[in-house]
């Protein structure tokens, strides 16, 4: 009887080592899978926002709608739509990313007049792009992870560069 009273004993502790190993493992593939979603989130939430903040410039070329900077707060319309030209692209596209801005650093927006085939900025300023000429507009910054520590990620940031191209319908 005392020698299975021992080999329990010595069992149970090894029961704890191994579930504490199990457990460490999994957590670590939860935050992972966590991270990894929080990641394509916000790049799908970067890449709305671009797009917005083109379509936005794209239909107020002509107006004199100004390019803005990243602290820009938009105006709305009494139906609720932006109010051009008092609410710069910028101002749509911080809008639009809404809290996801707040996971980088260096968040900056610029609206560019851009190669139709390549979508690279060309030459001249976005609000002389011709009727069919295209407008870019560039999110760029630095998104901060969560726990990059624990998931042995070799940086805790990633360089953000988003950018959406469309044809000018103004002027």
């Amino acid at each position: 009887m005392a020698r299975l009273r021992s080999s329990l004993s010595r069992r149970r502790g090894t029961t704890v080592v191994e579930t504490a190993v199990v457990i460490l493992i999994t957590l670590m593939f939860i935050f992972g899978i966590v991270e990894y979603a929080r990641l394509l989130f916000f790049f799908h939430a970067a890449d709305n926002a671009a797009r917005e903040g083109a379509r936005y410039a794209v239909v107020h070329t002509g107006d004199s709608t100004p390019a803005g900077t990243a602290s820009d707060v938009p105006t709305f319309d009494t139906d609720g739509t932006f109010k051009a030209p008092n609410t710069s692209v910028s101002a749509v596209v911080s809008y639009v990313m809404g809290n996801q801005k707040n996971y980088m650093t260096g968040f900056n927006v610029t609206v560019f007049n851009a190669n139709p085939a390549t979508g690279q900025p060309t030459s001249g300023a976005w609000t002389d792009a011709p009727f069919g000429g295209s407008i870019g507009v560039q999110i760029t910054g630095t998104y901060r992870f969560i726990v990059p520590t624990l998931l042995g990620f070799s940086s805790s940031t990633k360089a953000i560069d988003v950018r959406s191209v469309m044809n000018s319908e103004a002027n």
